[in-house]
């Protein structure tokens, strides 16, 4: 059995494939330059949220979970779970119905 792994990095909203690794071999598919690596920080207004989830079920890396704590609305907004995950995708801001999530380019 050979199972095939692809990493990759997100660079102004673009995958760029970095290595293909099958069995014990590497092969390198295109140059890797991690400086170019844009690191992204998810913004969040609370107040605007509703609550339904989407960013939360939506992030495939699990960047994100329910707050503790209530908004202006009543419900648990997200609160970032492990920030450092985040690969940039976009998918939260895009998929939410409020408009309550957003991405910002993260300062060295």
């Amino acid at each position: 059995m050979t199972f095939t792994f692809v990493n990759f990095y997100i660079e102004d909203g673009e995958f760029s494939i970095i290595e293909e690794e099958s069995g014990n071999s590497t092969k390198t598919l295109r140059p890797h330059e991690e400086e170019k690596a844009t690191k992204m920080k998810i913004m969040i207004i609370k107040d605007r949220c509703k609550g339904c989830g989407y960013c939360i079920e939506c992030c495939p890396v699990k960047a994100l979970e329910y707050s503790n704590n209530l908004n202006a609305r009543g419900v648990h907004p997200p609160q970032v779970k492990k920030n450092n995950d985040c690969t940039g995708c976009g998918l939260c801001e895009r998929l939410c119905p409020d408009f309550a999530i957003y991405l910002e380019k993260e300062e060295k």
